[in-house]
């Protein structure tokens, strides 16, 4: 009775070493992530007007940040593209980098006295079959910051909703402390 049991305890050992559930180490999957993405020359804001003058709604207190308003914009083309960068959903510890049709749903300026430090945008994916655009069914949000004052939006930030997560230290220390005066 004693070698049955221990037969069957060797078999299990020995299968659940042959066939293991989990990967070893080497095989790991790599994670990809990131807060966001900075680029000096700063990014283009999808939609973005040529003037301030393009203002959907008055500008109104942001309540998350004393001091902060924001200004809702009327986008120039709604319809518009974006540059996505993001982790490869096909190749491990990759980044992708595609252009990406957007439906702009709300293009928002936020200042602090007067001084614009960031800019939040709410869009629809969409996709093109045949030449149309489509609406893909997934909606997303990203925040531009001037992290100098120099009028670059050079950090661009996913975000649940377009609104700013900070202020940079530019705006709360007042005009003199921006490069562009």
């Amino acid at each position: 009775m004693f070698s049955n049991v221990l037969a069957i305890i060797l078999v299990i050992l020995a299968g659940k070493n042959a066939f293991p559930q989990q990967h070893a180490d080497a095989d790991a999957v790599k994670t990809c992530t990131f807060d966001g993405i900075y680029r000096k020359d700063g990014w283009t804001i999808p939609g973005m007007p040529a003037k301030q003058a393009d203002v959907k709604y008055p500008r109104k207190p942001y309540s998350n940040m004393p001091g902060v308003f924001g200004t809702m914009l009327t986008p120039v083309n709604p319809e518009t593209t974006y540059t996505r960068i993001g982790c490869s959903r096909d190749n491990s510890g990759w980044l992708q980098i595609d252009e990406q049709p957007i439906a702009i749903i709300w293009l928002f300026s936020f200042d602090f006295e007067g001084r614009v430090f960031a800019y939040g945008i709410r869009f629809g994916l969409e996709r093109i079959e045949n030449g149309v655009r489509r609406d893909a069914g997934m909606e997303s949000a990203l925040v531009f910051y001037d992290l100098d004052g120099s009028g670059h939006f050079a950090l661009k930030k996913s975000a649940g909703l377009p609104f700013p997560d900070f202020m940079p230290d530019w705006v709360k220390k007042g005009a003199d402390a921006s490069p562009r005066k």
